[in-house]
């Protein structure tokens, strides 16, 4: 009876390790897909949380006169609900994400060449860096490296632009910027970023988020 017992149990042993590792399959898909959508719903928050800042921001700028440095937060704000709004209509999380990433960081830049370079524009164009850092946060670690290699690219070429022009007022007749964007000071402070990015690839592992 024994031995009986004991071929019953080894000839059902593969089907139950076989549904253990299906339970745990299930359940890691489930805490993932949560932790996914903790992620969707933090950044659909954040997205309205500075559309909704950016909508006041240029309406202050408006009201001061500023009509073009006005209209790039409006613009940006505009942007972000239609990206909300069609993620909320498609679901499609990826895209919208980009969206998200992508005017975060041109639009800083933008308004930091409208209102006349780094020193006028009070350093607007640090604020591009809260894209790489967004994408650290909803995308990973490899896409958050693309996203900083662009954000460096374009506060470089942002400097360009205004040396070349030697004054931006003639390209958007507002303002005046004859300060070189990059500074030493500037430069000092994107050794500081660029040294706390290596920290974060140093101490941020590997994640499973929805590349």
């Amino acid at each position: 009876m024994k031995l009986v017992t004991h071929a019953i149990q080894d000839r059902d042993r593969p089907r139950r390790e076989h549904d253990h590792r299906d339970g745990l399959r299930r359940e890691i898909r489930a805490e993932r897909a949560e932790r996914e959508q903790l992620y969707q719903d933090l950044l659909i928050t954040s997205s309205t949380i500075m559309a909704l800042l950016s909508l006041l921001w240029g309406l202050i700028y408006l009201y001061t006169g500023a009509v073009v440095a006005g209209a790039i937060p409006l613009l940006y704000a505009a942007l972000s609900f239609v990206s909300i709004g069609y993620y909320a209509l498609t679901g499609r999380y990826h895209l919208f994400r980009f969206i998200q990433l992508l005017v975060t960081l041109l639009f800083p830049a933008a308004l930091m060449l409208v209102l006349g370079g780094f020193i006028n524009s009070s350093g607007v164009i640090l604020w591009s860096l809260t894209s790489p850092v967004g994408a650290m946060l909803f995308a990973g670690r490899r896409q958050a490296t693309g996203w900083f290699a662009a954000f460096i690219l374009l506060v470089v070429f942002a400097g360009k632009v205004s040396e070349a022009d030697g004054n931006v007022e003639r390209l958007f007749q507002v303002g005046a910027g004859e300060h070189p964007v990059i500074s030493k000071d500037v430069q000092g402070d994107l050794r500081d970023v660029i040294d706390a990015h290596a920290a974060w690839r140093r101490i941020a592992g590997d994640d499973d988020r929805i590349e």
